[in-house]
């Protein structure tokens, strides 16, 4: 923040801490929009000056940053959900004829798939690239390695999927 300036984090949107017309100015840089905007607003009108200035910078439904993000879930529900990537590995590693090279194979070949359909900038390649790489780094450390890191991943793409529908939420809103 520019010297003079305090910022504070982990405070509720809908009940701000400081007294009323404490401000000239209240900002928002992708916040308003994910709190209860009623409330959220009427603490701006109670904690702004009179004759103050609010500026927000809002998300919105029709803007580059929920395009970009849409795109991403959509390439992460067809290798996650659709391909079943996940529960294929699990598969190829406890086939009679599978193992980690087997299954680093299949992850490879969807990965080619997923950059082909989404680019070789989306999740539907970086996930297949990464589990792949995670099955083979991982053999050494055995199988329940490799399925812990399997499930990792898994879990840190349900995390991004949470997180884009959360802005497609705010972005309906704003």
């Amino acid at each position: 923040p520019p010297t003079g300036t305090t910022t504070s984090g982990g405070i509720a949107m809908e009940s701000l801490p400081f007294g009323d017309g404490a401000f000239h100015a209240v900002v928002s840089q992708f916040g308003f929009e994910y709190g209860d905007v009623p409330k959220v607003a009427a603490e701006i009108a109670r904690v702004l000056a009179p004759g103050g200035h609010v500026g927000l910078m809002v998300h919105r439904g029709d803007g580059p940053i929920l395009e970009h993000n849409l795109a991403r879930r959509a390439a992460i529900d067809w290798v996650l959900g659709e391909q079943q990537l996940g529960a294929i590995l699990r598969q190829a590693l406890d086939a009679p004829n599978g193992g980690p090279n087997i299954a680093a194979q299949v992850s490879g070949a969807i990965g080619l798939l997923g950059a082909r359909r989404f680019g070789k900038d989306s999740p539907a390649w970086e996930i297949p690239e990464a589990l792949r790489r995670a099955v083979l780094m991982g053999a050494p450390a055995g199988r329940d390695a490799i399925l812990a890191t399997i499930a990792e991943i898994e879990a840190r793409a349900a995390n991004e999927v949470g997180r884009i529908a959360s802005l497609e939420r705010a972005c309906s809103v704003a």
